[in-house]
């Protein structure tokens, strides 16, 4: 990868690290889970994305991870 654009990506990923739990997402959750229309069950996380948001929201819930 090109130096550059190397430092680049990485102080975009330390900006986003560092703001990510600044976002208020629960009514975008609360409709998904809304529409998902099931209480509980297991959740299988694949380790894609950022990752913590949404398993985080599936545990409180009761749900188990996989």
């Amino acid at each position: 990868m090109n130096k550059d654009l190397k430092a680049i990506y990485n102080r975009f990923a330390e900006k986003y690290q560092d703001n990510r739990e600044t976002f208020d997402m629960l009514d975008i959750f609360n409709d998904f889970f809304m529409k998902l229309n099931v209480e509980k069950g297991e959740l299988l996380d694949l380790g894609c994305g950022t990752g913590d948001a949404f398993p985080k929201l599936f545990l409180s819930k009761g749900w188990n991870r996989s």
